[in-house]
């Protein structure tokens, strides 16, 4: 909470310094995995990757030099798929966090057509998560269930670094925004090392677009 506090005292000093803010909405497509290394003694799985999605809100203070400052509440799925080597059953997890991306972001141009930089760092809680078991031989899902979250084994939270680059076109009534992202977790995954994973974070990749309507200083 004073995290949050901080950063809307922030932009509103920004903002009274004859900034624009802006707020909007956003959507896209998240290409989700998961990085893990294995302790050698055990059966290595396949990491495979999952296509999800994510949505949420966007507030955006932008200065008169093109930089500014971004923060977000999204809903994002994230996740991954692993196949046993020794077994024809795949693996499915997936994860539904509600993240806050804090942003620095870089414009460049001065017409409509302007190209977008963004960098920073985000925080992100799981709040649900299902899995799944397919047989891959014949292609048939075995169960699918809600994944009963451990408090001793599982770890909820989850935190690290996002990038973005992308194009922006401003119009009379607002400003659509086309952007690529990725985002490198440091959270683990599971806080018990001493089992057969001693690293395990998010790793995602995407596209998603944007509509951001600014109120602009008279």
């Amino acid at each position: 909470m004073k995290y949050i506090l901080v950063v809307l005292v922030t932009l509103a000093v920004v903002y009274q310094c004859q900034a624009q803010f802006g707020i909007g909405v956003q959507g896209g497509v998240n290409v989700a995995s998961m990085q893990a290394q294995y302790r050698p003694e055990f059966v290595v799985r396949s990491i495979k990757s999952i296509e999800t999605f994510q949505v949420g809100l966007v507030g955006r203070y932008v200065s008169k030099d093109r930089m500014g400052l971004q923060i977000e509440f999204n809903m994002s799925n994230k996740g991954w798929r692993d196949i046993n080597d020794t077994s024809d059953v795949q693996y499915k997890r997936v994860m539904r966090y509600y993240e806050v991306p804090l942003l620095t972001q870089f414009v460049v141009g001065k017409k409509k057509f302007r190209i977008v930089l963004e960098g920073g760092a985000y925080v992100a809680y799981a709040t649900s998560s299902t899995e799944e078991f397919k047989d891959l031989t014949s292609g048939q899902i075995q169960q699918t269930r809600d994944f009963q979250f451990r408090d001793e084994l599982d770890n909820r939270w989850d935190y690290g670094l996002m990038a973005r680059a992308g194009f922006q076109y401003n119009l009379a009534f607002g400003t659509i925004e086309a952007k690529a992202f990725y985002s490198y977790g440091y959270g683990n995954l599971f806080m018990d090392k001493s089992r057969a994973l001693e690293i395990t974070q998010n790793r995602v990749y995407g596209v998603h677009v944007a509509y951001l309507y600014f109120f602009r200083p008279k």
